[in-house]
């Protein structure tokens, strides 16, 4: 990682160690139940898919890994599976916390920005049998080598649609399709974030959660994830550090909540 990016990143990591708070601090009897049933949730599971993910990291195939927008992991294109592996899998912890946030309200459809090599949705299957991941990515040797995972595991719950996700994704949703979980880990701008956020709050009127991945990619991510909190249609925000989620449900008041995880 360049000098100059940790500079950008101590004072947005600074500023979440020194603000954040544990269930002692919530008041919200809706979030203390999320956050410690939920987010703080202790028992130790292993991910189911560690041995594939290690085997990425060895992997050395080529690859093109340029795609739309802004990448979130630094890639140089053409690089390796082993590199995209190494910077770019999300760690099992966000995965986990995706899966427990879908059983504990009952969730079918999970919405993810940004397929990569497809180990999320992969993991999300693993987990969530009964549930549908619908996920996005537009490098199309990237939806290649994931969709040959998916096979190589049969992995039938998860759709992957390709292209550009400023066009696929409002096409979907206009098909009436209304995901109740969105995990966005796509082009990491603030305009990208802003841009998908209001896509599916423009075509579907049901509560949903969003999870947003690196919210402290850079100042340009943070501040827009801060106007993603202002936003009118979000009630409860909860910044976890390196991701946030915020719940769209007309009927809660406005709160943010800084917190462990």
């Amino acid at each position: 990682m360049a000098f100059n990016r940790i500079l950008e990143l101590i004072p947005l990591y600074t500023g979440h160690f020194l603000l954040k708070s544990d269930a002692h601090g919530i008041q919200s009897p809706f979030v203390f139940e999320f956050y410690t049933e939920v987010v703080q949730w202790r028992n130790k599971v292993s991910d189911p898919l560690k041995d594939l993910v290690n085997e990425l990291r060895q992997n050395r195939e080529k690859i093109n890994a340029g795609g739309f927008g802004a990448s979130s992991h630094n890639l140089i294109k053409p690089t390796t599976i082993a590199d995209i592996a190494g910077r770019a899998i999300s760690p099992f912890k966000i995965s986990y916390l995706l899966a427990r946030i879908a059983r504990y309200f009952k969730i079918e459809t999970i919405a993810e920005l940004g397929t990569s090599l497809g180990i999320n949705a992969l993991r999300l299957s693993e987990l969530l049998p009964n549930a549908r991941i619908v996920s996005f990515e537009g490098n199309t040797e990237l939806i290649s080598f994931a969709s040959k995972l998916l096979d190589r595991y049969e992995a039938r719950n998860v759709t992957i649609i390709e292209g550009n996700i400023d066009a696929t994704l409002p096409e979907y949703l206009r098909c009436g399709n209304s995901p109740e979980l969105i995990y966005i880990d796509a082009n990491h701008t603030s305009e990208a974030l802003l841009r998908y956020t209001r896509s599916f709050l423009e075509y579907s009127d049901r509560e949903m959660i969003l999870v947003i991945d690196d919210i402290r990619w850079s100042k340009d991510m943070y501040q827009g994830w801060r106007n993603m909190v202002q936003m009118k249609e979000v009630g409860i925000s909860l910044d976890l550090g390196r991701i946030g989620i915020v719940f769209v449900r007309p009927y809660i008041n406005k709160e943010h909540h800084i917190l462990n995880f």
